[in-house]
């Protein structure tokens, strides 16, 4: 069973909320290992795995939108993690060649700091898989993150996760990072059937997972608190970022529903961007914390607000 398996809920498209959580979550994994590691010296190896790398672009509305492996290597960065163990390697996996070759420009003109190496693999998940849980098999004093990043679940291997998990529980986070739309589209809405089939789907490979969404407007908020309250996941949260306006929600009955809740705005100095005042972030945090959920503030509006975790 894996240790930790995070389900990251994207959108129906790419886009650079998807980007931004993607590199904020492998950071957050990063850092809560990050102390003890230093402390007791017990991870000496740093593993990433991605078998779904793509391109390490996106070009969405002319606008560039980095992939997952990149997220994984700024978030080595941001972390300096490679100043804490004495060996990071990223190992990335695409089934379409062409992916592999424009991956390779793309990190090749990106800063690899000196004990971090990239392996590139023309290889489908399947395969890949195997060759991880063999790899790791043979490591000593090793932590690694393992990321999934499909189109639908028919892409998941789900035999070769099984065994990569029965082997790895102890040293291993999963990040799941799907497409709503793509496992609507298989399993159906989360009710009915269609509950037991979701929630059946990840049952026997994990014991502990996070599932969550981004939502930065009032569109699609009560569906994915609908979505949420179907899963059978330990920690469920929303991540309200970046804010692009007032949400319209219901408090009380979204915090029956989920165990954390996270409020940032957005960064930069886009015009129109929306900046929410004080007064409604003050009331959206109480009224979460009104109700027993766990409030997290970003930097870019916490102040002097709170800054929880869920218990």
């Amino acid at each position: 069973m894996s240790r930790q398996v995070t389900m990251f809920q994207g959108s129906g498209s790419v886009t650079e909320l998807k980007s931004d959580e993607l590199f904020k979550l492998i950071r957050m994994r990063m850092q809560q290992n990050q102390g003890s590691w230093v402390k007791w010296g017990k991870v000496k190896r740093f593993f990433i795995f991605d078998l779904f790398c793509g391109e390490g672009v996106n070009i969405v509305d002319d606008k560039t939108v980095l992939g997952s492996p990149l997220c994984a290597l700024n978030a080595l960065r941001s972390c300096k993690l490679v100043d804490v163990v004495e060996e990071v390697g990223l190992y990335l996996s695409d089934v379409r060649p062409e992916a592999i070759d424009m991956l390779n420009a793309e990190i090749e003109s990106n800063y690899i700091p000196d004990n971090a190496k990239v392996h590139l693999q023309n290889i489908e998940a399947k395969g890949a898989l195997s060759q991880i849980t063999n790899f790791l098999s043979r490591q000593e004093d090793y932590h690694a993150i393992l990321i999934l990043d499909p189109n639908g679940p028919a892409q998941i291997p789900l035999e070769e996760l099984d065994a990569f998990s029965q082997l790895h529980s102890d040293n291993s986070d999963v990040i799941l990072n799907f497409n709503v739309t793509a496992f609507k589209r298989v399993f159906g809405h989360r009710n009915g059937k269609g509950k037991d089939s979701y929630n059946g789907w990840w049952a026997g490979w994990v014991k502990d997972v996070d599932d969550f969404v981004s939502i930065d407007k009032t569109e699609g908020l009560t569906e994915a608190v609908a979505d949420l309250d179907l899963s059978d996941a330990s920690t469920k949260f929303i991540s309200f970022e970046p804010l692009l306006e007032e949400l319209e929600l219901d408090i009380e009955a979204t915090a029956k529903v989920i165990d954390w809740v996270i409020i940032g705005c957005e960064s930069g100095n886009r015009k129109g961007r929306f900046v929410p005042t004080l007064s409604y972030i003050s009331k959206l945090a109480d009224s979460f914390s009104e109700h027993g959920t766990p409030v997290f503030l970003k930097p870019n509006v916490a102040l002097s607000f709170p800054q929880e975790f869920p218990a």
